[in-house]
């Protein structure tokens, strides 16, 4: 995906991830309980907040757990809902903070294999003093969580660079 707002042409190779609270339907009722992440690459991202590339900071939480919340946490930012970062950097990692809110568990998490950028592309929910499982995002499509002590996810990525392809004479 390339875009230009009057500027150079910039590539954008981005995916959504659904998160989801117990039965929402994404919209059919009030959505309070579903949310639309993006998460990818995009050339001149960086690791902070990047207007430029439509990223917006969201407000910060609401003040009661009850209300279902979910975003990419960065330091010194209250979060984001899209969250772009340089395709040449080493291991990118995204972190994403689930709040269950009064609709509680299980939190269901939904993206398309195929939208992915090329690469490894790691999905782990991290619970305090645990290791957690790791779900290969290349592979499955969904991840369920129904640990309320899991409030944060990570998503790893390895680049995959573009394979060289040398032709014999004659081709």
């Amino acid at each position: 995906l390339m875009f230009s707002e009057g500027g150079p042409a910039i590539v954008v190779d981005a995916f959504d991830i659904v998160v989801r609270g117990p039965d929402s339907d994404c919209g059919v009722n009030p959505p309070f309980d579903c949310t639309t992440l993006t998460v990818g690459f995009a050339d001149g991202a960086t690791d902070g907040l990047d207007p430029q590339l439509g990223e917006l900071e969201v407000p910060p939480p609401p003040p009661t757990p009850q209300v279902f919340d979910t975003r990419f946490i960065l330091p010194d930012i209250e979060g984001l809902l899209r969250d772009l970062r340089d395709p040449n950097a080493q291991s990118p990692e995204w972190n994403m903070e689930i709040r269950a809110g009064i609709g509680g568990y299980p939190i269901t998490l939904t993206w398309d294999p195929q939208s992915l950028p090329p690469g490894s592309w790691i999905m782990a929910p991290t619970v305090p003093g645990s290791q957690g499982i790791d779900v290969d995002m290349t592979i499955d499509n969904t991840l369920v969580i129904t640990d309320p002590a899991v409030t944060n996810v990570v998503i790893a990525a390895e680049s995959s660079p573009n394979p060289v392809v040398t032709y014999g004479a004659g081709w």
